[in-house]
Parts: C-alpha cells; sequence; structure tokens
C-alpha cells in the first residue's frame, strides 16, 4: 500500500459545509486538474476518463458526517488500481466557521506500477488540495 498524502489546509468553512460538499460528486468537477475528461456525475459516483490511464467509476465508500469522506473505484469497473480517496475534515475548536481538510489516496501499486504513477498521483492530491480551498474560502462566502 502506498500512501499520498497532501497538505492539511484551513478553509473559512464549518466542517459541516465541506463535508455537504464533498458528499455530492456534482461538485467534485469545479476542483477537478485539466487531465480528467469526459466528467459525468450523480450525487452518489461519478464517471469520468484520465488521459493514459481510460476510463474509471467512483463511488463513495464512507461517509462519516462532518469528519470523513472514503471514495473508492466501484467494483468491476475495469480500473486496474485499487485505492481509496479519503478526505478527512477537522471542525476548528475555537472557530465555527473554520476547519482543515486533508486529502489522502492510498494505493495497492507494485514498485514497477508506483515509478509510473507517484509524480502523477503526488499532483493530483496537490491540485485538488489547492482548488478545493480556493472554492471553499472564495465561491461559498
Amino acid at each position: 500500500m502506498k500512501t499520498y498524502s497532501g497538505n492539511i489546509e484551513v478553509v473559512n468553512q464549518s466542517a459541516a459545509t465541506v463535508f455537504d460538499f464533498l458528499s455530492d460528486f456534482r461538485h467534485f468537477e469545479k476542483f477537478l486538474p485539466e487531465q480528467i475528461k469526459d466528467w459525468e456525475a450523480a450525487a452518489d459516483y461519478c464517471k469520468f476518463s484520465v488521459q493514459g490511464m481510460g476510463a474509471i467509476k467512483l463511488s463513495y465508500a464512507q461517509r462519516d458526517p462532518h469528519s470523513k469522506i472514503v471514495v473508492q473505484p466501484v467494483p468491476d469497473s475495469g480500473f486496474p488500481v485499487p485505492f481509496l480517496l479519503i478526505c478527512n475534515i477537522v471542525q476548528s475548536s475555537n472557530n465555527t466557521d473554520q476547519a482543515t481538510f486533508q486529502f489522502v489516496i492510498e494505493a495497492q501499486v507494485n514498485l514497477m506500477i508506483s515509478m509510473m504513477v507517484d509524480g502523477p498521483l503526488r499532483q493530483f492530491v496537490e491540485i485538488i488540495t489547492i482548488r478545493l480551498k480556493a472554492h471553499l474560502n472564495e465561491e461559498l462566502k
């Protein structure tokens, strides 16, 4: 298992607002990188393609209210690398309008695949972290 962790970021939104936003795949398009093509989403699943990797369909594996969201490939969707995309959310103890979040990818990759995907997965986590923070701080005011 290989782990790719983004920075822990502070946003000027409550943990409930961050959780509610991320609990609907239709919101994800607002902070995804340009490599994501053919985006389709409903509240509980999304489908898209990634340049050089093919199509993937994702669904929620876990939603712990206001604290954690886990996304995984839909079983039998044909995506070759098992992984989890996790977002940990923590409410600020001294400010009800502030929370932190962190994206983590846990992927089951062997050494050879790891060499090919390390850079793109680290970059993906960085991009979605930066864009989600900007969106939550600017557009949801």
